[in-house]
């Protein structure tokens, strides 16, 4: 229970901190992961409210919290780490789907749903920005 609740924390803390760390520095250092890059489908790949400034945040900020409470700051590390790379897997998925950067990424699923099983959005089955699940 305890292990659960921790955890619990340092996701909040891995996804949150971007969030208080970019209401502090306003547009500092707040250059996005993709470089503003577009995908084949013309829509940026990932969006520009994710930043290099969110990443590194995110997983120091997890990374100190997992050495303070005992846990190791290997531990935070690695799970900052995968909790934002899971959250830019997610602003892929919804960028490549159409959705604003605040839709709930849960959405995309009954989206999905609504479309062919096999592909994103369709028409006869044919990929969607040249991608295929």
């Amino acid at each position: 229970m305890l292990l659960s609740l921790v955890l619990f924390v340092m996701l909040v803390l891995a996804n949150g901190m971007p969030v208080v760390v970019a209401r502090i520095l306003k547009r500092r250092w707040a250059t996005p992961v993709d470089g503003g890059r577009l995908w084949s489908d013309g829509r940026p790949i990932l969006g520009p409210s994710k930043t290099w400034r969110g990443l590194i945040s995110g997983v120091a900020c997890c990374a100190l919290f997992s050495s303070v409470i005992g846990l190791g700051l290997m531990f935070g590390l690695l799970f900052g780490t995968l909790a934002l790379w899971g959250d830019l897997l997610s602003s892929f998925y919804k960028r490549r789907m159409g959705m604003a950067s605040s839709a709930r990424a849960l959405a995309w699923t009954r989206y999905r749903s609504r479309r062919c099983r096999w592909c994103w959005r369709c028409s006869g089955c044919r990929s969607a920005g040249g991608m295929r699940l």
